[in-house]
């Protein structure tokens, strides 16, 4: 029989008292060898009992949950397996090894139950632990827009340094200009040159919109190029794709990606995908001026 493990995710405000508030669940689908961690939209339970600031951690790692769920769940993919089984199939030893260890002080994971594999029945564990609590977005659902492309890497930034030494060492909403136009960048920082850091989505189900984005910004770029080589500044485009697209959508991407590239590669980096967006965020933490 094919099963689906899964644990509650609580936090646990004081030891001594031995209270817990359930703030998510991960899942184990033996059948789909895929992992999946929902959450609520709101932590207003934690808010209202503890206080704002009991949300503030939480959130961070509700988001570092979804990230490693994420990478795991790609490394479970048959293609990307080299070694027979990179994981074990023992649901406890990939919470112990990837989440959280066992005697966690506030945040603790729950006893693993098993239940056999019937469609829908995450949705309904879900709502029957958070009656009150909209799901988030559906996984299918999530849209890798500018926002979450930013909100993404000043993650993968502050998981590394301080939010002071991110807001000391990196500028925001930076705005750079021409007679011709001014463009806005989500983030610099320098490293002996200036780099100008932009989050662009092409997780779009409209190839026109795709075309039109790319457009906008190559025209940008090219405009802005003569001054970034003149002042030493460099442009890095963070982009994001849809996870299953069509092949049309994917030809409009690789097009879009060609326009770019016709920049110049002495002024414009690319840094396509999840993956490739932490390793950008790691190249800046090891080679950031400070």
């Amino acid at each position: 029989m094919k099963i689906i493990e899964y644990t509650i995710l609580k936090y646990r405000y004081s030891f001594h008292l031995g209270e817990q508030i359930n703030i998510g669940i991960l899942f184990f689908n033996h059948e789909l060898n895929k992992l999946r961690f929902i959450h609520p939209n709101s932590l207003s339970r934690v808010t209202n009992l503890y206080g704002f600031d009991s949300t503030i951690f939480l959130r961070k790692y509700i988001r570092s949950f979804e990230s490693q769920t994420e990478k795991l769940n790609k490394k479970l993919e048959p293609s990307n397996d080299t070694s027979g089984n990179i994981f074990s199939t023992n649901f406890e030893d990939i919470i112990q090894k990837y989440y959280l260890i066992p005697d966690a002080s506030s945040v603790v994971f729950s006893k693993i139950n098993s239940i056999p594999v019937v469609e829908g029945i995450e949705y309904e564990i879900y709502k029957e632990l958070f009656p009150f609590n909209p799901l988030v977005v559906e996984e299918a659902e999530i849209k890798k827009n500018e926002e979450y492309i930013s909100n993404k890497f000043k993650d993968d930034i502050t998981s590394r340094i301080s939010r002071s030494d991110f807001n000391r060492y990196f500028e925001h909403n930076v705005e750079l200009s021409t007679d011709l136009l001014t463009e806005k960048f989500e983030y610099g920082w320098k490293n002996g040159t200036r780099n100008l850091v932009t989050p662009i989505s092409f997780d779009l189900s409209k190839t026109t919109a795709i075309k039109d984005k790319s457009l906008r910004w190559t025209v940008s770029l090219n405009l802005l190029k003569e001054k970034a080589q003149s002042e030493g500044i460099k442009f890095d485009l963070l982009i994001s794709q849809p996870d299953n697209p069509r092949s049309d959508v994917r030809e409009h991407i690789r097009k879009a990606v060609e326009r770019f590239r016709s920049v110049n590669d002495d002024v414009l980096s690319l840094y396509i995908g999840e993956d490739s967006r932490a390793e950008y965020a790691q190249y800046t933490i090891d080679n950031l001026d400070r």
